[in-house]
């Protein structure tokens, strides 16, 4: 669906259990295999690659993000 997974994103407080917000599964099964994300908000994602990233890390950061982001998908089914 187009309907955001975590609807109070934009008045969000870091209140109660946030560790089911898709933004700490992401950053989470980033941090497993070294890739940090940022994660402030429940629907919001902070990418901030260096400049000089090689093409290799690219791929593996994406690889990394799309495993987290497959667990989020499952759980919208």
């Amino acid at each position: 669906t187009r309907e955001p997974f975590v609807k109070e994103d934009r008045y969000f407080r870091m209140a109660g259990d946030v560790s089911a917000n898709p933004n700490m599964i992401i950053a989470g099964k980033c941090f497993e295999k070294g890739v940090l994300v940022g994660d402030v908000f429940p629907n919001t994602l902070r990418l901030g690659p260096a400049f000089n990233i090689t093409r290799d890390e690219i791929d593996y950061g994406i690889e990394a993000l799309d495993e987290g982001l497959k667990v989020v998908d499952e759980l919208c089914d």
